[in-house]
This record gives C-alpha cells, sequence and structure tokens, in this order.
C-alpha cells in the first residue's frame, strides 16, 4: 500500500509515474512509501551504505539485496536518485539502508559502495519505516517483512 505524508496531487503524481518503472519483483518485496530518504521516524535516521552510477531502482534494488548477500535483517528499505533529464551531481545515486549501528562488514560491500554512514548517537533509530525527508527525485522504498 502506497502512503502518503501529505496530500499533495504531485507527489501523487509523481510516485505513482515512478511506482509504474518497477518490475513486479520490487513491488513484490518492496512498497513505494514516500519522497525523499526513508527514516524510522520524523527527524531521526538510518545507517547507510551509498554508490553512484546506479541507473534504476531495480538496479538499487539488487545492489542492496545483493550486499552481504541479502543477509542482514537489519535492511530496511533503499532510496534511489534517478539518472534522467538535467540533474545534480549526485543522480543514480543508490541509498540501503539499516537500522542505525547495523551497517554490513566493509569486506562485504567492496570499493563501489564508497559511502558508509552511521548517525551519531541519539540521531539514529531502528524498525520499519515511518517516515521520508522530502527529498526531490528520490524515492523511498520499504522492506516489506
Amino acid at each position: 500500500m502506497v502512503s502518503f505524508r501529505k496530500s499533495n496531487s504531485s507527489i501523487a503524481c509523481l510516485l505513482a509515474v515512478m511506482s509504474l518503472a518497477i518490475p513486479s519483483q520490487v513491488e513484490a518485496d518492496f512498497d513505494l512509501v514516500g519522497e525523499g530518504l526513508c527514516q524510522p521516524a520524523v527527524g531521526v535516521q538510518y545507517s547507510h551504505i551509498a554508490k553512484s552510477n546506479v541507473r534504476t531502482e531495480t538496479d538499487c534494488y539488487n545492489a542492496c539485496l545483493g550486499v552481504n548477500g541479502g543477509e542482514n535483517p537489519y535492511f530496511r528499505g533503499f532510496s534511489h536518485l534517478g539518472m534522467t533529464g538535467l540533474r545534480s551531481p549526485n543522480s543514480g545515486n543508490c541509498i540501503c539502508h539499516y537500522d542505525a549501528g547495523h551497517l554490513p562488514p566493509v569486506e562485504s560491500t567492496g570499493s563501489e559502495w564508497t559511502q558508509r554512514y552511521d548517525p551519531k548517537e541519539g540521531f539514529g533509530s531502528s524498525g520499519k519505516i515511518g517516515a521520508w525527508d522530502g527529498q526531490s527525485d528520490l524515492a523511498c522504498y520499504g522492506y516489506v517483512a
């Protein structure tokens, strides 16, 4: 089920169009939950790893599941910034979200994952995706357990 933080037809339209581009396998495991970076709650963050030049949401999905052989009970979902049109230098970023403090080991991610982030104590959290930060051009997909 797709849920929205606020009633805004432009966000609803964007999310509806983006969800059409996702193959059914991604839809089976993930729900498109909002626009922006996924968050466990408003104002708190997940730990994450990120890599660039990931062309599609499906590629991001596969990249995140490929980390640590797909065996990480703390994996919560992913955010993707598409590569179409005139976008920022961050176009094609794939961001895999994990409960705070539970990033996969460096040796399981490989050198293509150029960013590792663990929020400072008191700013990180865990659990199902409960919010998103509203950044435009980013889509938040939550893992369906």
